[in-house]
């Protein structure tokens, strides 16, 4: 029988299958210390996927996890325009969003209709997220999306009365 792939031999096949199942196994390396942001070439979608999903559950240990193995990028952009950074503050996950942030997370991203992380922050119900975002003096408090929402409609919108009290406190309209 003729090989479909000149050159390519079963035992080559085989090799290349291990070093991938070896690859595979040794994503996430016992001891943290690599970079939160790989080198284009050591790059894996699905882990800049899995750092959205556990950035958006505000599961720490796991976000850890992920950025230590230095497969994925901690400022991977979703089809919506989403960052980890950006999810952890939808959903008011301030532990997330420290962690995120010390590794290098870009805070002044917008969504593709330019929410910035004070508008999302202000989406979520966490006061905490919120104070921790106006913290970094990013964006202006009063800076409006492409269809001229600020962070205090959002709060009003979900009816997070806790969080637009605070805007409206320090000189939010």
């Amino acid at each position: 029988m003729e090989a479909l792939n000149p050159g390519v031999t079963p035992e080559s096949e085989l090799r290349a299958t291990s070093r991938e199942e070896e690859t595979r196994k040794s994503r996430i390396p016992l001891e943290p210390g690599t970079r939160a942001t790989p080198t284009p070439a050591s790059r894996d979608p699905r882990a800049d996927s899995d750092l959205r999903d556990a950035s958006k559950r505000g599961n720490v240990a796991a976000v850890k996890r992920i950025l230590a193995a230095g497969w994925a990028d901690v400022n991977s952009i979703d089809r919506k325009g989403w960052t980890p950074v950006l999810w952890a503050a939808r959903w008011g996950h301030r532990k997330v969003v420290e962690l995120l942030v010390s590794k290098g997370a870009f805070v002044s991203v917008l969504t593709f209709n330019d929410n910035n992380i004070l508008h999302v922050a202000c989406m979520g119900s966490d006061v905490e997220t919120v104070k921790y975002v106006l913290s970094l003096n990013v964006v202006d408090i009063n800076a409006r999306n492409k269809q001229g929402r600020t962070a205090v409609f959002w709060a009003k919108n979900f009816r997070h009365r806790r969080v637009e009290s605070l805007l409206l406190s320090i000189g939010a309209h």
